[in-house]
């Protein structure tokens, strides 16, 4: 019994050493593997690997015969046709005097340069490589609306990279300054539509051919990165316009729409508080002697304001910006507030021992407040029955001063001024917001569908 048990003791054991050499070397054998395959993967990669003279010799074997200024096809009847894609990158800034929108972004060519092919077997697996722009043919594209001198895009430190099957690629990234008009008519509410036009200087319309794959931009991503401080990019497109006979344009189209909020702040809150401080005047007291000193320096600061706002307007009858008609009736009523305030000083330094008109005395008294004194009545109910209508208005006439008149004059124009400001600045910006509104609606639906 007790060598039967001792013997099946062993006989696992000698299980267990089977299982665990069989597990060792299989372990071992796959480490084996694993390091041969990467021995030989390196190997070959090495092998792969181009060197410095493979590079030297690709360069000199194909710009040996090359002509960078011939076009780069067999085929001389036949046009280069190239992409042409604008990729934007920013907004620089928009000079609606000058009339100059400046925006950063890359011009982005593609063509096949037929000169340009090699074997990558021959040289190293060299899959591609770059050219400076100034050792090969590249199209010289310029943008036509340019507020500089125009030039082709592309400069000198710039490299072409051109792949072995010939295909060339250039990305020319540059600050463009576009000639822009601006359409101030609802500023600072407006809605601005700048566009860029490109087309291929040097070449007829049969040598070289541009095309575009149209496309809006409208993602949000885009234009969250493309904000500007002043301007909040709505929409933009790139788009090929066709002309018969002609060479083809490539037309870049921005939609901008202005961030009124400084301007709200900086000019139309002083401009407004500026008005309703003017209709203070007639509640100065009149033997202050500050009435006119106080209307005529409201009536300047406005002037200044004005001052300001045409600085950052362009010079032009048509659009007339709907900012100017409104800041001419601000100055308008501030000059009738002066205007009013002399008139109602010289009423109230009249002398009481002339004539006062029956209009005015009639105005007077339906001006005059209640808790003024009033004269106490004598006569008896039957008396005053006994008096005419004539009688009544006479009595009260008698009681009426200049001073009356003059107080009449103020409480009649605080309350007209005030509404007239109030139901100018509603009606601006509400009609402003709308139109501003509806006008870029228009132009994004016209443009992009």
């Amino acid at each position: 019994m007790y060598n039967n048990k001792k013997r099946r003791k062993y006989h696992k054991l000698d299980l267990c050493f089977h299982f665990y050499s069989l597990y060792t070397n299989g372990f071992f054998l796959k480490m084996q593997i694993t390091v041969v395959l990467l021995v030989v993967s390196t190997l070959m990669d090495v092998a792969k690997c181009s060197t410095l003279n493979d590079s030297k010799q690709l360069v000199s074997d194909l710009l040996e015969t090359y002509d960078r200024r011939q076009r780069p096809v067999l085929n001389q009847s036949q046009p280069v046709v190239v992409l042409c894609e604008y990729i934007l990158k920013g907004i620089q800034g928009f000079s609606e005097v000058d009339g100059m929108l400046k925006v950063r972004g890359t011009l982005y060519m593609e063509w096949i340069d037929q000169s340009l092919i090699w074997d990558v077997k021959t040289y190293g697996n060299i899959r591609s490589f770059s050219f400076p722009v100034s050792d090969v043919w590249y199209p010289k594209i310029v943008l036509l609306n340019s507020f500089d001198e125009p030039n082709p895009v592309g400069k000198d430190w710039m490299n072409i990279r051109v792949s072995h099957d010939g295909k060339a690629k250039l990305f020319g990234m540059e600050v463009f300054k576009i000639s822009c008009d601006a359409d101030v008519t609802f500023f600072p509410f407006d809605t601005q539509t700048c566009s860029m036009f490109f087309i291929a200087f040097g070449n007829t319309f049969n040598e070289v051919k541009l095309f575009s794959d149209t496309s809006a931009s409208d993602d949000p991503l885009i234009k969250q990165t493309l904000k500007n401080k002043e301007w909040s990019l709505q929409n933009f497109t790139t788009r090929r316009v066709h002309q018969p006979m002609q060479r083809d344009l490539i037309v870049t189209t921005f939609v901008m729409k202005r961030l009124p909020a400084f301007l709200i702040l900086n000019i139309f809150l002083p401009v407004l508080c500026l008005a309703l401080i003017n209709v203070l005047v007639f509640l100065l007291p009149p033997e202050s002697g500050e009435r006119i000193s106080f209307a005529v320096t409201v009536l300047l600061s406005m002037a200044v304001y004005m001052t300001i706002i045409e600085n950052n307007l362009p010079k032009i009858s048509k659009p007339m910006p709907w900012i100017c008609y409104y800041l001419a009736a601000v100055l308008i009523q501030s000059g009738l507030i002066c205007i009013t305030a002399i008139f109602n000083l010289y009423l109230y330094h009249k002398e009481n021992n002339k004539t006062i008109p029956l209009c005015f005395q009639t105005t007077a008294n339906g001006c005059i407040s209640a808790g003024k004194s009033q004269k106490p009545l004598e006569e008896t109910s039957d008396d005053m029955m006994l008096k005419t209508d004539e009688e009544h208005v006479n009595e009260n006439s008698s009681n009426v001063t200049w001073q009356d008149i003059s107080f009449a004059v103020d409480k009649i124009s605080f309350i007209y001024f005030l509404l007239a400001i109030i139901t100018c600045n509603i009606l601006y910006f509400t009609i402003t917001l709308s139109k501003a509104e509806k006008q870029g609606n228009t132009v994004i639906n016209e443009l992009f569908g």
